[in-house]
């Protein structure tokens, strides 16, 4: 039965209703170990549902494609797991225009280590945003440029690797050998995305592009 609550309202915060993503998150990791605290957080779930019933979500276009663009904000919570000290991390994509608002994507994810400090859980809130919201919407953004204005005039970006003169027959031999095309096409730079931080510490590092106070965080959080 909780299953099925879960489900259904995990239905409504995907479609309408981000404020909802986090609360049915942390009930749906308990959902194996449920106790009666979990009941609690789930009829206070309920109750506050049932009083914002009149919450609806917006969406309006009054521009041209050329005066919109793409706009990514992420942002995290410190430590907001009781249990497990980790963090939470957020983010919300939409297209954005003098006259135009339109939310196209978010997402709410515990994060899987724990961070030390606020400013490393918004690095990686940051990092998890641009990969699963920022770069597919650009890609998709980019075709959708493509398609109303039109092929690109200039010649594409010069790719050393497709120069005759700077490679080897070795090279090319060792490209050939389990060559797996990619899926996608090449990003040609049309599409543009803006991201916003309002932690003046990540903007600093992304800046900078180091952090020597951040040596752990290719230890935990593992990937570069």
């Amino acid at each position: 039965r909780q299953m099925c609550i879960r489900d259904r309202c995990l239905w409504c915060a995907r479609l309408i209703r981000p404020d909802l993503l986090w609360c049915i998150n942390d009930l749906a990791r308990n959902i194996t170990r449920w106790t009666k605290a979990c009941d609690r957080r789930l009829h206070r779930m309920m109750c506050y549902m049932n009083c914002t019933k009149e919450y609806v979500q917006y969406a309006f276009v009054g521009d041209k494609l050329e005066d919109c663009m793409l706009i990514l904000y992420t942002d995290a919570s410190f430590a907001d797991d009781i249990k497990q000290s980790k963090s939470t991390s957020g983010a919300i994509m939409f297209i954005l225009g003098p006259n135009t608002y339109v939310p196209i994507d978010w997402h709410c994810k515990k994060q899987g280590a724990q961070s030390h400090s606020s400013t490393e859980s918004e690095t990686i809130s940051l990092h998890t945003g641009v990969r699963m919201a920022g770069i597919p919407c650009l890609i998709l953004w980019d075709k959708i440029v493509e398609i109303f204005e039109g092929p690109p005039q200039c010649k594409p970006v010069f790719d050393i690797t497709q120069s005759p003169d700077l490679r080897t027959s070795a090279d090319k031999f060792c490209d050939s050998i389990d060559y797996v095309p990619p899926i996608i096409p090449p990003h040609r730079g049309r599409g543009k995305i803006c991201i916003l931080e309002d932690n003046e510490a990540v903007i600093k590092i992304v800046l900078n592009q180091r952090w020597p106070n951040f040596r752990h965080v290719n230890r935990t959080h593992r990937v570069n």
